[in-house]
C-alpha cells in the first residue's frame, strides 16, 4: 500500500514526452514534495513489451502491475496479486502473454494482455523458487532459472507449456542468469563458476556449442545487442566483457571496469550502441561502444541497485533502486520534467527531455 504525499497518481497514467525517453528507477530521496510516494514493499522485476506498448512490475510482496501506452502516457489498467514474492516478469514477443516468476515454485502465465485485462492461461510448476524467467524471441520456448542451480526449458503448445529440457552439465555449480539471442536460435546462461554457456536449440533440443571464460566471480548479468552480434556480460567482479559473434562462436573483443562494486544488471540501448549497466556501488553508468572502443557518457549516482527492463521499440530503458523510483531519460538525461507515482517501493516516476 501506498502513502500519498501531494502529488498525482502513477495508478492513473505516467506521462511520457516521446517515444525516445529512457525509463530509470532512481534512489535519491529528492527534497521537492510534490509527487513523492512511500510504500512497504521492494519493486523486484520490471519488463516492457516489445512493442513498448505495455509496462509491469511485479514486487516482493507478490503484486504485479500493468500499464498500457495511449496518448502519450502510460496508464494502469490491470492488478494482480500472488501469494509470493515476484522475481521475474517477461513478455511474450507478441505481446499477448506475461510470464511471472514466484518464490512459491511456479510460472505464472498470464494471457489477454491485448484486451487490458490479466487472465490465467497456464500455471507452470518449476520445482523450485523462480528467479529469472523468458521468453525465445519466436515465443516458442520459455526457459527459467531457479534456485535448484538448473535452467529449465518449456515448449509452447496449442493446450499449453510442455516440459522439454533440464541445462546443467556440471549440477555443482548453480546457473544465475540467462539470455535468448535475437537471432541464431542460441541462449546464453551465466553461471556461479564464472563461465558462460552458450546453448543452441534447433528441433526441441537445446545444445551446448561454447564454454567462454574470463570473469573473476559469478556472471550476474547477461545481454545480447539487438542484432545479435554482440553479448555482453557483467559479473561481481566489477568487469563488463563484450563478446562478438565470428561465425558460428564467440570471440572476446573488449573488458571494461565499469564500476567499484559488484555489476547487478545491464542491458543494451535499442540502437546497440549503448549500453547501462547498474551498481551495488550505488551508480549507473551509460556506455557508448563503437567498434570495440567503449566510452562512459554519463554516470548517475545513487545509494542503491536494482532491476532493469528495456523496450526494443520505443527505445525506453527501466531501472528501480532500492525499489523506491523510476525515472525517465531521453539519451542526454537532462532537464527534469515530472515526477509520479510507481509500484512497490517505486515511489515516482520522473521525466527527462
Amino acid at each position: 500500500m501506498s502513502t500519498k504525499k501531494n502529488c498525482a497518481y502513477l495508478d492513473e497514467y505516467i506521462p511520457v514526452v516521446d517515444v525516445q525517453h529512457i525509463v530509470l528507477g532512481y534512489l535519491y530521496d529528492w527534497q521537492e514534495k510534490e509527487n513523492v510516494y512511500s510504500s512497504q514493499q521492494a519493486t523486484k522485476a520490471l519488463a516492457f513489451s516489445s512493442d513498448g506498448q505495455f509496462f509491469a512490475a511485479g514486487s516482493e510482496s507478490g503484486e504485479l502491475k500493468l500499464w498500457a501506452y495511449k496518448d502519450n502516457s502510460y496508464k494502469l489498467i490491470e492488478e494482480r496479486v500472488f501469494d509470493a514474492q515476484i522475481n521475474s516478469v517477461a513478455f511474450s514477443p507478441n505481446g499477448f502473454r506475461i510470464a511471472v516468476g514466484v518464490e512459491n515454485n511456479f510460472i505464472y502465465i498470464l494471457s489477454e494482455i491485448q484486451e487490458k485485462k490479466l487472465a490465467l492461461f497456464e500455471k507452470v510448476k518449476a520445482d523450485s523458487s523462480v528467479y529469472s524467467v523468458l521468453f525465445s524471441p519466436e515465443g516458442k520456448y520459455l526457459a527459467a532459472v531457479s534456485t535448484d542451480k538448473i535452467v529449465k526449458i518449456w515448449q509452447q503448445t496449442a493446450p499449453g507449456f510442455v516440459f522439454r529440457q533440464k541445462l546443467s552439465p556440471d549440477p555443482k555449480t548453480k546457473y544465475i542468469s540467462i539470455a535468448f539471442a535475437p537471432e541464431g536460435n542460441l541462449l546464453a546462461a551465466g553461471r556461479g563458476n564464472k563461465t558462460i554457456e552458450i546453448w543452441q536449440y534447433t528441433n526441441l533440443k537445446f545444445k551446448l556449442i561454447q564454454t567462454l571464460s574470463g570473469h573473476n566471480n559469478h556472471v550476474r548479468s547477461l545481454a545480447f545487442s539487438p542484432d545479435g552480434s554482440y553479448l555482453a556480460s557483467a559479473s561481481y567482479d566489477r568487469a563488463l566483457k563484450l563478446w562478438e559473434l565470428q561465425g558460428e562462436l564467440f570471440s572476446h573483443v573488449q573488458t571494461v571496469d565499469a564500476h567499484m562494486g559488484a555489476i547487478y544488471q545491464i542491458a543494451f540501448y535499442a540502437d546497440g550502441k549503448c549500453i547501462a549497466l547498474s551498481s551495488n556501488d550505488g551508480t549507473v553508468k551509460m556506455i557508448e561502444f563503437e567498434n570495440n572502443n567503449v566510452k562512459f557518457t554519463k554516470t548517475i549516482q545513487t545509494n542503491d541497485f536494482g532491476p532493469i527492463a528495456i523496450s526494443s521499440n520505443k527505445a525506453y530503458l527501466a531501472f528501480c533502486f532500492n525499489k523506491f523510483f523510476i525515472k525517465f531519460y531521453k539519451n542526454s538525461c537532462n532537464e527534469l520534467l515530472t515526477k509520479q507515482k510507481a509500484n512497490g517501493k517505486l515511489r515516482e516516476i520522473i521525466i527527462y527531455e
